[in-house]
Parts: structure tokens; C-alpha cells; sequence
């Protein structure tokens, strides 16, 4: 695959979740053109491994606070899960710190990606197996509601980034500060699969079983070359 990525670079096209949801700007489900090359030529610059390991204060930072929200209130632990996931987001995208797991912002992240799991789902919108459907009055008019929604609060935050470029700050990362032009419309500028799920799950064994989560860590850590 690495050889042919010319022939595999491209993406089925997705009437729901691709143009209408995301309004064709989601590097995801992007065809292969000069949109998609913008966007992963922006996605590189952030995502090199060299650049990575400057994402090394974010990522304890909220792995603290997300430690820190278990042991105050493990009940809901799939919660601080999802606001770790959405505040990594949010601060690599955007460069701002989100709340709790009852803020505003991180359900309003939250419920964007759940809307995309969903409407990704195969065979769940008819309008991809017969596109005449979109031609429908009112048919999209869900998919369209969500979009603008995501319009909105990203477009905020992007706000933020501008002012801060204006003002000669040192903002701190984010996508657009490099490439600015770049729509803006949804968080997914960012790789992010579904990783909510992964801390909760990954946690319980890892507390009843710790002689077997070191050994898990040493592998991890002979792979990344960690020291």
C-alpha cells in the first residue's frame, strides 16, 4: 500500500455524512483532489514526529486532569473519558483548554463526533444508496441542522486563533495558525478516531491486573523507544 497511495488516496463519496454533514470539509471523507492535498499538507506539518513530541505538555496535562477526575468521581468515568478526547481536540486544534466534562464546548465536541459515528454508519441513510433522494425537500434537513451547528462553534474558536495571530501572541498549537486559509468547519482537521471509549476500557484491566499492564507498558515502550 505504501507504494500505490495514488491509487488508494481517494474515498467513496458520502452524500450524508461527507457533503451535507460535513459540507465537504472534512479530511476524512475527502475526495482526492486539491482540497484533500491542502489538507494534508497541513496535517503533515502538525503531525510529523518530530512535531509530535511537542505535544508531549498537552497530553500529560489532560491525562492529569483526567486521572484526577476518575478518582473524584469514578462513577462517570466514561465521561472524563470523552472530555480527555475532546479537549485534546480542542487544544491542538485550537489552542484553548476545555472544561469539565459538563462543559459546554466539550459536549457540544462530543456530540459533533457522535453525530459523524452515526451518520457513517453503512446503509443508514438511504440518500447514499440513492442519491436522487437529496433532491428531496426537507430530506437533508437534519444532516444540514448539524453542520450549521458545527459551523458555529468552530468557527468561534477559530475566531480565537485569528485574534490571537492579530495581536502578535504566542497562541498556543493550532492547525490554523499555519494555514489559516483552511475551512474550519469541523475538529476532524485533526485525525480523530473514535478514542473516547479506548481510556475507559483500558483502565479497568489495567487497575485489577497492574503486574500485566507493566508488562504492556514495556512493549509500548520498546515499540515507541520510549525512555
Amino acid at each position: 500500500m505504501e507504494h500505490k497511495g495514488a491509487a488508494l488516496v481517494d474515498r467513496p463519496t458520502w452524500i450524508a455524512a461527507g457533503e451535507t454533514l460535513s459540507g465537504g470539509m472534512r479530511v476524512l471523507l475527502t475526495p482526492a483532489g486539491e482540497r484533500f492535498r491542502k489538507m494534508r499538507k497541513a496535517l503533515h506539518a502538525h503531525l510529523s514526529p518530530s512535531v509530535v513530541q511537542t505535544y508531549g505538555s498537552v497530553l500529560m496535562s489532560n491525562a492529569h486532569t483526567h486521572i484526577l477526575d476518575i478518582l473524584d468521581s469514578p462513577e462517570i468515568h466514561q465521561e472524563h473519558a470523552k472530555r480527555y478526547a475532546a479537549s485534546v481536540v480542542m487544544a491542538l486544534a485550537y489552542g484553548e483548554k476545555a472544561g469539565g466534562h459538563d462543559d459546554p464546548d466539550v459536549q457540544a465536541v462530543n456530540r459533533c463526533f457522535n453525530r459523524l459515528g452515526v451518520d457513517l454508519r453503512l446503509g443508514l441513510s438511504k440518500v447514499d444508496v440513492f442519491p436522487l433522494l437529496r433532491y428531496v425537500p426537507g430530506y437533508l434537513d437534519k444532516l444540514c441542522e448539524g453542520h450549521c451547528q458545527e459551523l458555529v462553534l468552530f468557527k468561534k474558536y477559530l475566531g480565537i486563533v485569528r485574534e490571537q495571530m492579530v495581536r502578535l501572541t504566542n497562541a498556543t498549537i493550532s492547525l490554523f495558525r499555519i494555514v489559516p486559509p483552511l475551512p474550519a468547519s469541523s475538529p476532524s482537521q485533526i485525525p480523530r478516531p473514535p478514542t473516547s471509549p479506548v481510556p475507559s476500557l483500558a483502565q479497568a484491566p489495567t487497575a485489577c491486573y497492574p503486574d500485566a499492564a507493566r508488562k504492556v507498558q514495556d512493549e509500548i515502550d520498546r515499540v515507541t523507544d520510549s525512555e
